[in-house]
């Protein structure tokens, strides 16, 4: 348990760890309880009765049962840690968990909202949705880095981004593409938010970002900068300057001592 500590403090990424403890336990629950209490969680048909579903519903999922949802629960765990705990240290945690909580009810409200006015019933549950808006923030940081899927296949952030939004509109438009276009609202505000184009700022670099410098400098910088350079120019020639006018009375110093010797002589 104190090795499990220390990892996690470790780790910088406390509400990360949190959240993906918080999934597993919940879902091993789920696993032996056999699903019972699994539709007071997730978020379905009259959500405005269970309002508190728009937060829960990422936790209404049981990936126990078989082996594919194993797997898929292994690299959930893997993914979350590696995006997850990259953009909270970047953010900061409090910041982190305010902009997690927006990747969760957003979708699910829109999605929610849109269920009622169409009178088709949706069922929003697991965590891929909020997952799907910290996964397009991270690739919006950091565009170059690259990704292996599945350790083989290279994916730099940018198109892994893309491909994310990709399958989240497939995903869900697959019985109603109005459905599918509602689910990718939060990654639209998820890439706009951490680009700097809402009045909310974001602060913060992309972690595996290369930093590029800037393209331009402003006025005053640019006086500064040349103004600098002159003075460095002018040191320097005042440098050669001295070091030729030591080599020359060196050479002067050295004809009059052979003068002298030869005077004795």
């Amino acid at each position: 348990m104190d090795d499990f500590k220390g990892w996690a403090r470790r780790q910088g990424a406390p509400v990360t760890v949190a959240i993906i403890g918080s999934l597993i336990v919940v879902a091993l629950v789920l696993g032996f309880a056999q699903g019972r209490g699994l539709e007071s969680i997730a978020l379905y048909g009259d959500w405005w009765n269970r309002p508190w579903t728009l937060v829960t519903y990422p936790w209404a999922f049981m990936p126990f049962q078989t082996g594919m949802g194993i797997l898929g629960m292994v690299f959930l765990v893997m993914w979350v840690m590696w995006v997850g705990a990259s953009l909270e240290r970047e953010m900061g945690s409090g910041r982190f968990a305010l902009f997690l909580l927006a990747m969760t009810v957003i979708p699910g409200l829109v999605l929610g909202l849109a269920s009622l006015a169409s009178k088709e019933n949706v069922l929003v549950a697991q965590p891929w949705l909020p997952i799907e808006g910290i996964t397009v923030a991270w690739c919006t940081r950091n565009p170059s880095a690259v990704i292996h899927i599945f350790g083989v296949l290279p994916v730099s952030g940018k198109w892994l981004g893309w491909l994310t939004v990709v399958g989240t509109f497939l995903t869900l438009g697959s019985t109603n593409p109005m459905f599918g276009v509602l689910a990718c609202v939060h990654l639209a505000l998820a890439w706009a938010y951490v680009s700097g184009k809402l009045p909310i700022r974001y602060r913060g670099e992309g972690v595996f970002q290369v930093k590029k410098k800037p393209s331009h400098a402003t006025r005053a910088q640019a006086q500064y900068d040349e103004s600098y350079y002159d003075e460095v120019r002018k040191r320097e020639k005042e440098r050669s300057e001295r070091e030729r006018l030591r080599q020359l009375l060196g050479e002067s110093q050295d004809d009059e001592g052979d003068e002298g010797q030869g005077a004795r002589r």
